[in-house]
């Protein structure tokens, strides 16, 4: 591998960058950078790692909690159209296992965590983590209620929004947990708003 490949972000990366970042000017400084500091790696002869995950962790770095919400809200509700539709319509029979609501869940606790610790780092202020989580919940799980409503159509899955609330709740927490990671990792540097 040259240290030209060894430096140049994959093409997945540009294309997720343009989803993360708006404007080209940003996303081209953003990527120069990333190249000017993978160069700097290679001349002082540090370790570089895998290419990919270094580039996955930068463009986590820049996502904003915003753009992780609708993300995540298209992921989830993509998941339930898929294993409760299509997949059953085709006669694919997905296999239930006792982790899979701890894997949904806690995929799903981690990203509103995520949230909160993002919209920590950028603002410094706690309570804006604690929104961001309670705004993604809100979010995600309107829209995958709203999923399983349309796909079944019965006072059950309707009646499953009487937990919203609950789930609000729940991201609450779990973005005021991301803020307090987000204070204890490094310095804030807010960006003006």
């Amino acid at each position: 591998m040259t240290s030209y490949d060894a430096v140049n972000p994959p093409r997945w990366f540009r294309y997720l960058l343009y989803l993360a970042l708006a404007g080209r000017v940003t996303r081209d400084c953003f990527v120069g950078d990333l190249i000017e500091e993978r160069n700097e790696i290679v001349r002082r002869g540090d370790k570089l790692g895998n290419k990919s995950l270094w580039y996955a962790g930068q463009l986590f770095a820049v996502i904003s909690h915003r753009r992780l919400t609708i993300a995540l809200t298209v992921v989830v509700c993509a998941t339930i159209l898929l294993s409760n539709g299509l997949l059953p319509v085709l006669g694919v029979n997905i296999p239930e296992f006792p982790g899979t609501n701890v894997i949904f869940f806690g995929g799903i606790a981690l990203a509103w965590s995520y949230a909160g610790f993002i919209a920590y780092r950028r603002t410094g202020n706690f309570a804006d983590g604690s929104l961001a989580g309670a705004t993604s919940a809100l979010f995600t799980m309107t829209a995958a209620m709203l999923t399983f409503a349309l796909l079944e159509w019965d006072h059950e899955h309707l009646a499953a929004f009487e937990l919203l609330p609950l789930f609000v709740l729940v991201g609450v927490v779990f973005g005021s947990l991301g803020s307090l990671l987000g204070r204890f990792v490094a310095p804030v540097n807010p960006s003006p708003r």
